[in-house]
């Protein structure tokens, strides 16, 4: 009888939390599209040349309520969802600036990066800012999607200073930014050069940079990465400062790619006993 009224009280609970969820989701998503909506209008008007500062706080507060719902309800379960295997999860080290660098042939990688650090890391480096290609950030229900959840547009300029000048900036305000050095989702078998957009941003701001490698289980026909059963392996925790001293500008980025393509991971089939095991069944290996 106890375990029956457990039950029910679960299932009593939970349905309106499942619906306030729903509804407070839609209306976030209704009502910052009128807010982005209203912003389109007040630039074509020429009204000012800029946003409000009070009203550039209130979308950037829209923005990381967004990205804390995206989170909670896709980003988090995903891991467990798609039976991902995380590898050098003691070398997470969250300090802001927080830079990580991983890896592209899936569009699930930041999902499965930011899901496979753990809620833990994500809180401590939290707000996100990611870039996407100008291409598909300009599809409209794209660019509205990507508002809300933290994403901005990044294209080719002149120089490196103008096209990576509002990433900088996000760096600089202590924001947490993810970063695909290689530009691209790059299909297998092909190589990507790495851009320099790393290496400017590594000399002309300290950040402490998390090099990631997603290693899939498989590959599509169109060659792009199988997310499901894939692993994510994190590499210990690089400072720009001592990059700096390390390296040349000229080589800098492609240097601390190498730290991303180097990474391996270990698993039972190799015979080596797991490091650790942690919640849900999921296990977490050793990448030295």
């Amino acid at each position: 009888m106890l375990c029956c009224y457990r039950i029910s009280m679960e299932q009593l609970l939970f349905e309106p939390y499942v619906s306030y969820c729903v509804l407070f989701v839609s209306f976030f998503w209704f009502f910052y599209l009128m807010m982005y909506e209203s912003e389109v209008i007040c630039l074509e008007k020429k009204m000012s040349k800029t946003r409000s500062g009070y009203f550039s706080f209130f979308l950037d507060i829209l923005t990381n309520i967004g990205q804390m719902t995206f989170y909670l309800f896709y980003i988090f379960p995903l891991r467990y969802v798609l039976n991902v295997k995380v590898g050098g999860y003691e070398n997470v080290c969250v300090k802001k600036p927080f830079l990580i660098i991983a890896n592209h042939q899936s569009m699930y990688d930041s999902f499965l990066v930011l899901s496979a650090m753990g809620i833990r890391n994500f809180l401590m480096s939290f707000p996100w800012r990611s870039p996407i290609a100008k291409s598909l950030y300009e599809l409209p229900i794209v660019k509205v999607a990507s508002k809300c959840i933290g994403l901005y547009k990044i294209e080719p300029k002149g120089s490196l200073s103008e096209s990576l000048e509002e990433t900088l900036g996000y760096m600089r305000n202590k924001y947490s930014v993810f970063f695909f050095p290689e530009g691209k989702m790059v299909r297998e078998g092909e190589q990507a050069e790495v851009k320099r957009g790393l290496g400017y941003l590594c000399f002309n701001q300290d950040a402490h940079i998390l090099p990631a490698r997603i290693i899939y289980k498989g590959y599509k026909r169109n060659g792009f990465g199988r997310v499901f059963g894939s692993t994510v392996v994190f590499g210990k925790t690089i400072e720009s400062s001592e990059a700096r001293m390390k390296y040349d500008f000229s080589s800098i980025h492609q240097k601390l790619m190498d730290n991303v393509f180097c990474l391996k991971y270990r698993d039972e089939k190799t015979g080596i006993s797991l490091v650790r095991k942690r919640g849900f069944g999921r296990y977490f290996f050793n990448n030295s």
